[in-house]
């Protein structure tokens, strides 16, 4: 368990962790408990993030799917 130290920000102790271990998942309930560039965007920027992301995902999917039913 990390505690809040004189930094806010999440960046540092990730980066922290990172340097003995491998960052397999990250959770969260805010884009900013995954990086930092969230921090200073306004709710409707971030709401465009998620939907961006939703839509790219989708499409990945939908790659990987064509791309495992050949084999």
């Amino acid at each position: 368990m990390l505690l809040l130290a004189d930094d806010s920000s999440k960046e540092s102790r990730r980066a922290h962790v990172a340097d003995k271990f491998n960052i397999i998942m990250l959770l969260g309930d805010d884009l900013g408990d995954f990086s930092a560039i969230f921090n200073n965007n306004s709710m409707e920027e971030r709401r465009e993030w998620v939907e961006k992301s939703d839509r790219i995902s989708a499409d990945s999917n939908a790659v990987l799917n064509s791309l495992l039913k050949r084999y």
